[in-house]
């Protein structure tokens, strides 16, 4: 989908700025010629979903997923899933925690990979995507709750660790739920 993503590391340059080795050249990729010389991962040069620098993809540009990591329609195969549970029924007087998962993907578009600080690099040693939102009923509080319990329990059963993204606090109770089943 995004050929411009695939085989991106962190840049000699910024090797040399932390002090770390430094890696292989870039290959050059284009949808024209078919894509990279090394096609074999969608948005890096290794088996994990490493985000893309904004050296080669422009921060507010692509599909807004959590840290521009890729999509995925389940959790299988991951180590750890980005997931949003968008309601705020279970509020009273503060309506909108709904938009909560949307706007963290939009403002994580400045996360980097690399943290220079810690010198954490976390996808370079998990496989990490965003799933996507919980499908709640925005109207029936009852019928979400036991939604977001189903979807965790089939998140949970793939040995994934769900990261979630929420609306109000209700959605802790059935998450709670389905990780005290396994």
């Amino acid at each position: 989908m995004f050929p411009v993503w695939r085989n991106l590391n962190l840049t000699r340059a910024a090797a040399v700025c932390f002090s770390l080795p430094p890696r292989p050249a870039l290959a050059p990729c284009s949808s024209r010629t078919g894509g990279c010389l090394n096609p074999d991962r969608r948005s890096s040069g290794s088996r994990y979903n490493v985000p893309p620098s904004a050296e080669f993809v422009a921060r507010v540009s692509g599909i807004p997923t959590m840290a521009k990591l890729p999509y995925r329609e389940t959790a299988d195969g991951l180590d750890a899933a980005f997931i949003g549970v968008p309601i705020d029924t279970g509020t009273s007087n503060r309506p909108g925690a709904r938009f909560g998962p949307r706007q963290i993907r939009v403002e994580s578009a400045m996360l980097r990979a690399y943290n220079s600080g810690t010198r954490a690099a976390p996808y370079e040693s998990l496989v990490v995507a965003d799933i996507g939102d919980v499908n709640v009923n925005v109207y029936d509080l009852k019928d979400t709750c036991k939604r977001i319990r189903e979807a965790y329990r089939k998140i949970l059963a793939t040995g994934c660790i769900p990261l979630t993204m929420g609306g109000d606090h209700t959605i802790a109770y059935p998450i709670l739920q389905a990780v005290a089943e396994k």
